[in-house]
């Protein structure tokens, strides 16, 4: 898998979201990092890109996930990586995050919002632990809107778990206090990163097989191939949001 991720992303964290490393470096420049910076990745996972801006940037990082296997991976990581930063690992929910008010200068999140059921509360509790003016900058994949029903079903079947939203981001990020500096559509390099993963997990099909069973992987592929089609037909959108706090 990390070989996949290598020749994909360009980066070996074992991530889950799409962010690639030209991606991460864009963000860098957004969330404005720097030495003595202090930033927040919410739904760190095994610690891409938080571990990456953190060494690139010399940034101080506070990880948080909820499953505790990824930020050991994340920690196993951190170990073998030389770096000035201070790297906190926090076990926690991303809807009540545990910090100080105004505690952070930076955050991000990568195809976060869009796993969660609790969109708003997590836009709200990260609004609280940010400083004034600072920016939180995230990719989020998301559904057109007015879809006809068969549509719609295909892209809830294709998306993460819960892809659907009542509301688009744009007004979400308004109904809890946020003003959008930037809405990037990244839908076309998220579309050729799904048909590159593809192509990669048939390339490395032996090797999956062998590690994952035949079943899961013929499923894996499967899924990926729903998805490309999705995205091949307007099914499915991929943004990224620069944002920062209206109050």
């Amino acid at each position: 898998m990390l070989k996949i991720e290598r020749r994909v992303c360009g980066c070996d964290y074992g991530a889950s979201s799409w962010t690639t490393r030209s991606e991460a470096d864009r963000m860098a420049v957004l969330l404005e990092l720097r030495p003595g910076s202090r930033l927040l990745d919410v739904g760190s996972g095994s610690g891409w890109p938080g571990l990456y801006l953190s060494r690139t940037t010399g940034c101080d990082l506070a990880l948080v996930d909820l499953p505790v296997f990824g930020l050991k991976v994340a920690q196993t990581r951190r170990m073998k990586e030389t770096s000035n930063s201070s790297v906190w690992l926090v076990l926690a929910d991303a809807a009540a995050l545990p910090f100080a008010h105004a505690s952070f200068d930076a955050i991000c999140h990568a195809d976060l919002l869009c796993c969660l059921l609790c969109k708003k509360a997590v836009l709200r509790a990260c609004q609280n632990i940010l400083r004034p003016g600072r920016p939180m900058v995230f990719s989020v994949i998301s559904i057109p809107p007015r879809l006809s029903e068969s549509d719609h079903r295909r892209a809830l079947e294709a998306g993460p778990e819960f892809v659907a939203s009542k509301s688009s981001y744009r007004s979400l990020l308004a109904q809890t206090g946020w003003t959008v500096e930037e809405q990037q559509d990244v839908t076309e390099s998220f579309t050729q990163l799904t048909v590159d993963r593809l192509e990669a997990e048939r390339a490395y099909h032996r090797e999956l097989v062998l590690s994952a069973g035949p079943e899961t992987v013929e499923r894996r592929i499967k899924n990926l191939e729903e998805r490309r089609d999705v995205l091949a037909d307007g099914l499915l959108k991929r943004e990224l949001f620069v944002v920062k706090s209206a109050r």
